[in-house]
């Protein structure tokens, strides 16, 4: 018969696994995933800089390909990791996230808000990876950004991860600017003068041919 203590302690150690498992921090996983952007390569991650790619708030689209690193990792590594999902996530530069407490780095992965916008979650993961066509709205915010793709098992839990900062670097999100109410009413009184203009150019022109 199981005694009481021993029952504490199987308990405890559920308990001590799951905390274990929810405070996963990018230093207590490895880097084995292959990330790289269909945008040029560039390592400068101040904003307009010359080679950057810029991406539209609005409508513009990312492609992101990913892959495990089997070098790292073969394929008893991968069953006894269990990789089941690959999650894909927009990461601000370093650059901008200064001086912007909202997107701070946080070294543990749940909590960070430099890498809190997910692409794609749950991505059927295979060795060979894939690739993702991601469409920006007009609510991303301008920044210079990287992209972080990790693994996670069945549970969610992290196994792996990796970065554009070592393979296609930085790209730039052109911010969406709508045209502000007052300058489309100015716009369309501006036609429409334009427009009374002409028609009276034109009756005065006939006008003077007649005389």
């Amino acid at each position: 018969m199981v005694s009481f203590n021993t029952y504490n302690f199987l308990l405890v150690a559920l308990v001590g696994v799951s905390f274990v498992q929810c405070n996963i921090e990018y230093d207590d996983i490895p880097t084995n995933v292959l990330v790289t952007t269909e945008t040029a390569h560039c390592f400068d991650e101040a904003r307009g800089a010359q080679c950057l790619t810029q991406v539209k708030a609005e409508g513009g689209k990312l492609t992101v390909n990913f892959s495990l690193n089997t070098t790292a990792c073969d394929s008893e590594c991968q069953t006894s990791k269990g990789y089941k999902y690959y999650q894909v996530k927009l990461c601000f530069s370093d650059k901008s996230i200064e001086e912007r407490p909202w997107r701070k780095h946080k070294d543990e992965i749940k909590k960070d808000k430099q890498c809190k916008k997910s692409l794609k979650d749950d991505i059927e993961f295979t060795a060979e990876g894939g690739s993702l066509e991601y469409e920006f709205d007009d609510a991303q915010p301008g920044a210079t950004y990287y992209v972080t793709v990790f693994t996670k098992n069945n549970d969610g839990d992290y196994l792996s991860y990796g970065t554009t900062l070592g393979s296609t670097g930085y790209f730039e999100i052109d911010p969406y600017q709508p045209v502000d109410d007052g300058l489309k009413t100015g716009a369309a009184i501006m036609s429409a003068i334009s427009i009374v203009i002409l028609i009276g150019c034109f009756v005065n022109e006939h006008q003077q041919k007649k005389e």
